[in-house]
């Protein structure tokens, strides 16, 4: 129907929709819709996100990654990035190999939940347990207690 109409008016297809969200609309780009289509991803479209949020400008941690560290606040900073990055659904569709199979519809607000669970423990850790390089060997049971109670979770 769409098509067949676009052909017919000679229009160009500026957006085309995958939902019924506003979240669901897309420029349109032929090469990396076919590529979605044919289950490739779209990289130019995961890589254009990334730069919208504002990731790709992040040196520190390329470095620390280098060096082998990473805490629990650089953990924390990524999920606030991706959670940035839109729907889950949409970006986990962008990379090659990801279809919707990998993440169905009903689950990307179960995953997006899930990483804010985590944030909100997080948010109730003190600076030197995000900090620490070895977490582990820092939680006992009542820092474990206090965590939790912070984040309106139990134990």
């Amino acid at each position: 129907g769409a098509l067949s109409a676009v052909a017919a008016t000679q229009s160009p297809i500026i957006f085309y929709g995958t939902g019924e969200h506003v979240d669901d609309f897309d420029t349109f780009s032929n090469r990396a819709f076919v590529s979605q289509l044919l289950g490739f991803g779209d990289m130019t479209g995961l890589i254009n996100t990334i730069k919208d949020a504002g990731l790709d400008k992040q040196p520190e941690l390329y470095t620390k990654l280098t060096q082998g560290v990473f805490t629990l606040r650089d953990m924390s900073e990524q999920f606030a990035n991706i959670l940035k990055m839109g729907p889950l659904g949409k970006v986990m569709s962008m990379i090659p190999g990801f279809g919707s199979q990998m993440m169905p519809k009903g689950k990307e607000k179960e995953s997006a939940a899930r990483i804010k669970k985590f944030m909100t423990m997080m948010d109730s850790m003190t600076d030197l347990e995000l900090d620490s390089q070895n977490t582990a060997k820092l939680m006992n049971a009542s820092r474990v207690a206090r965590i939790a109670r912070g984040a309106g979770r139990s134990v």
